[in-house]
């Protein structure tokens, strides 16, 4: 008679593989993490932070902070300012200060769908009006009021949109109040408004992709072109 319960089967070499390879692996994520930030990560943030030196702001905009930053997900150079005027009166200086800096202005509009309330897939395709963004928009209904500015210059143009690369230039105008958050991450911090308003410069690059639906397509330029 064999013997009950049954002897359990020897161990399998298998199991013990799939253990080291597992182990292998784990040893291996921090130093594909190091290569990443040391060959594939983006460049010293530098050129962004003096792309922001370089403007030619009013004396009177009270720098509060600066910082540059890199990370797996790109760098760029941030400045604080504290403004003693509304966003609205704010907004068309920035505008001059970004293209006396050789910028463009980017004007956003909404989606050439917008005024299509039918369900998505309907035909016949409706062609929309062109609708821009306005520049300074309230904050709910009666709010105050905030302001954006994007200002872009060609870096490299390419066949497709993805591989165009563009200088960015991004400005927000904040609400006067009496505290804001300025900086990120380790150097977060809260500073006194004393009821002025707060402007936020950030320069970086980034894919032309994002400038979809700009007024100066990649078609109208050639390749190789500077400004």
């Amino acid at each position: 008679m064999e013997p009950w319960p049954p002897p359990l089967p020897p161990p399998r070499r298998l199991r013990l593989r799939w253990f080291v390879l597992a182990f292998a692996i784990v040893l291996a994520v921090p130093f594909v993490f190091v290569g990443w930030f040391l060959f594939v990560a983006p460049a010293d943030p530098a050129p962004y932070l003096a792309r922001i030196e370089s403007l030619e702001v009013p004396p009177t905009w009270e720098v509060v902070h600066t910082q540059a930053l890199r990370s797996f997900l790109g760098s760029r150079a941030e400045r604080y300012y504290l403004v003693d005027a509304e966003p609205a009166d704010i907004a068309p200086v920035v505008e001059d200060v970004l293209r006396s800096a050789g910028l463009e202005i980017y004007d956003e509009v909404a989606p050439s769908d917008w005024c299509d309330q039918r369900p998505i897939g309907a035909t016949p395709a409706i062609t929309c009006p062109r609708k821009p963004i306005p520049t300074c928009r309230e904050n709910g209904a009666g709010g105050p009021v905030s302001c954006w500015v994007q200002g872009f210059r060609w870096l490299a143009m390419a066949p497709s949109l993805e591989a165009s690369v563009l200088e960015r230039v991004n400005v927000s105008v904040s609400p006067r109040g009496d505290s804001f958050d300025v900086g990120v991450n380790d150097q977060r911090h809260q500073i006194d408004g004393h009821h002025r308003a707060l402007i936020v410069i950030s320069a970086d690059r980034t894919s032309a992709r994002y400038f979809w639906r700009s007024p100066t397509p990649a078609a109208a330029m050639s390749p190789g072109s500077s400004h």
